[in-house]
């Protein structure tokens, strides 16, 4: 029997299965709670986990996490989809959330797979990830080697009436980064502190490393002509030159400062000259994500186990050297020329942490969905972020058509703008069956108070916290008595203090919205360009260039999606099964002369649904949105694997 068991959400069982037949046929055994034998977790000694926005929250799947981490087991976590993981997950990720990550990592998986478990082990369980912004202060980073990453990526240009000038989502950059430190923890070397910057702002910098002793600043950026790009508090692009730098870092401890991005030569050795830094590792911002983070990491590891500068770059370019990546042409070391070799203060062995610390600069979060890279809704999300900054408002409300991007646009919102909340985040996705009491219960959960603190006392707690509460699709909440009591309570905050609340609704949900100081955004379409990048961004993760050489397949694709991003994702995957032709006419199906193709692709996924798979989902509806598939299987006899595939494609 297999020794490996694999965690995963039953909604992620298409990636799940396919990952397991792929196993298999390289003779590597893998069971899941799904299967009919079950293997006991106790017997197990290699536990998979899938990483996806579904997963993460199954309490079957965090139940796994915690056992296994308790016995010392070894966890894999697979990126299916672009998720955060939860917070005991602490282990370095294997990326496959996209078919090119699928097929460059899974040699990867199976040669680990196939490893010594003791081998490795000790990789994966001496990293600590720091999930509360509070729980950072008084670390004394003497005991590691400090790193501070400032990772920039502006939702909008300079004036906030353009994109930026190069897109990108610092999740994936980040999760990147912070997942190869754990490897760092290797005999006689210090650990690592990692601290990512948020807001990636100048004046946020120039606190951050007046405030603690960070050595090495790693800025990942692009460049806007001779400048470089930071971003202010609303997202835009910032502008800076080395002098700006030079004032932000003067009272510092950076002695290295590794840049994705270029100064010019000039401002380069100004920087050296006026600063505390006295080495600059420039990398071109044109390189991809993965090769300008291998190439730090390796930098970082060869630095802390005491090598210079100087030996570390040129140690981290044999590494990619290694695998066939040369980039000697697109990277520069620049130190003075009185200075021979550069070395981190590496605390002695005698003081040092017993584990690397990863501080994700977050607030404390709980339920807030990652959804894959934000490309639309661009000027919605800087209104959005200036009008929740107004004291005149409690609550903003964003309204809109079934699937338009409501969620995708407050998600994006509380993710990268929590640090406006230094109190924590929480998102509940609200059903038909939720009460109000649960939203106060998860609400006193993230402020760690006790359940039974009255509702008056949480209230007068809320005036001196700050707080962001997202209530996402809250149309779907159809108990007027429990919407009035949460609209009771809300009306009772004080909208000048920090305690705002953000929520999604196809339209106006009395009483709730009709509160004083909420104000009413409507989401609409995405824009031409918007739509367009989207459908990029699909053709790449679906790997259908082939299907789109001529710009006018393109131009017919966004004139029959009309801008909503459900209709782009759903026509990029009819394409990827059925070939353009017959994508674009099973498109067409969905959407010509009918006013909500949403409710008609739905009827249609219903109307062709087995006599079993139907009654299974009329009993499904009444449940609420968290069950297991043996729970499924006690409350429905009949269910089993084939219509839970059928449910779910």
């Amino acid at each position: 029997m297999s020794s490996i068991f694999f965690s995963y959400d039953p909604s992620d069982a298409d990636f799940a299965q396919r990952l397991i037949t792929d196993l298999r046929a390289v003779e590597i055994q893998v069971t899941s709670r799904y299967d009919e034998d079950i293997l006991p977790l106790e017997n197990i000694k290699t536990l998979l986990v899938m990483v996806s926005p579904n997963s993460m929250a199954a309490e079957d799947v965090q139940n796994d996490i915690e056992f296994a981490a308790s016995r010392h087991i070894r966890i894999i976590p697979i990126m299916s989809q672009l998720a955060c993981p939860v917070p005991t997950l602490r282990t370095p990720i294997v990326d496959m959330s996209t078919p090119k990550r699928y097929r460059a990592n899974l040699p990867f998986l199976i040669d680990t797979l196939n490893s010594d478990v003791e081998l490795i082990y000790s990789s994966f369980f001496r990293q600590q990830t720091v999930d509360n912004s509070n729980a950072v202060v008084g670390v004394d980073l003497g005991r590691y080697v400090p790193v501070l990453s400032a990772i920039v990526a502006p939702i909008a240009n300079t004036n906030g009436d353009g994109p930026p000038t190069q897109r990108r989502h610092p999740i994936h950059i980040w999760q990147q980064l912070a997942s190869a430190i754990p490897l760092f923890d290797v005999e006689n070397a210090p650990p690592f502190a990692l601290t990512r910057l948020l807001p990636p702002t100048l004046e946020a910098l120039k606190a951050t490393v007046n405030a603690a002793p960070y050595q090495v600043l790693h800025l990942h950026t692009y460049n806007l002509n001779d400048a470089l790009v930071l971003e202010d508090e609303y997202g835009k692009e910032t502008p800076i030159y080395a002098n700006s730098l030079i004032n932000a870092l003067i009272h510092s401890q950076v002695k290295v400062l590794i840049l994705v991005g270029n100064l010019p030569l000039e401002e380069a050795e100004t920087l050296l000259e006026e600063s505390p830094v006295q080495a600059i590792i420039q990398l071109d911002a044109q390189l991809d994500e993965f090769t300008t983070t291998t190439f730090t990491t390796h930098t970082l590891l060869a630095m802390g186990l005491g090598k210079s500068v100087q030996e570390a770059y040129h140690l981290a370019l044999q590494e990619l050297a290694k695998a066939e990546i040369h980039i000697e042409h697109q990277t520069q070391l620049l130190h003075l020329p009185s200075v021979d070799s550069v070395h981190l203060d590496l605390p002695s062995p005698n003081e040092r942490a017993f584990h690397s610390l990863i501080f994700n600069g977050l607030p404390p979060m709980r339920g807030v969905p990652l959804f894959p890279e934000f490309v639309g809704h661009r000027r919605e999300l800087l209104e959005l972020n200036r009008e929740i900054d107004e004291d005149q408002y409690r609550q903003i409300a964003l309204y809109g058509p079934i699937e338009v991007g409501k969620t995708w646009l407050a998600a994006e919102y509380a993710l990268r703008f929590a640090w406006r909340y230094p109190d924590g985040v929480l998102w509940m996705r609200i059903s038909a069956q939720t009460k109000s009491e649960d939203v106060i219960g998860q609400l006193l959960a993230l402020l760690e108070l006790p359940p039974t603190t009255n509702w008056n006392t949480l209230r007068e707690i809320l005036r001196e916290r700050s707080v962001l509460i997202v209530l996402d699709q809250l149309d779907e909440w159809d108990d007027p008595l429990e919407v009035g009591e949460l609209a009771d309570f809300i009306a009772r905050l004080d909208h000048i203090g920090g305690t705002k609340v953000l929520l999604t609704a196809w339209g106006p949900v009395q009483p709730i919205t009709y509160t004083s100081g909420t104000e009413e955004n409507y989401i609409e379409a995405l824009t031409e360009d918007e739509a367009r990048y989207l459908a990029y961004r699909y053709i790449e993760y679906y790997d259908i260039n082939d299907e789109f050489t001529e710009p006018a397949k393109l131009d017919q694709f966004l004139d029959k999606t009309k801008g909503i991003p459900w209709l782009i994702r759903e026509g990029m995957q009819f394409i990827q099964r059925l070939g353009y032709g017959n994508g674009i006419e099973a498109l067409s199906d969905i959407v010509d002369d009918v006013a909500d193709p949403y409710e008609r692709h739905m009827s249609h996924q219903i109307n062709v649904l087995s006599d079993e798979s139907f009654q299974a989902l009329r009993l499904l509806q009444g449940f609420s949105d968290g069950f297991t598939y043996r729970w499924l299987k006690a409350a429905i006899p009949e269910f089993n694997e084939r219509i839970l595939q059928e449910l779910l494609t």
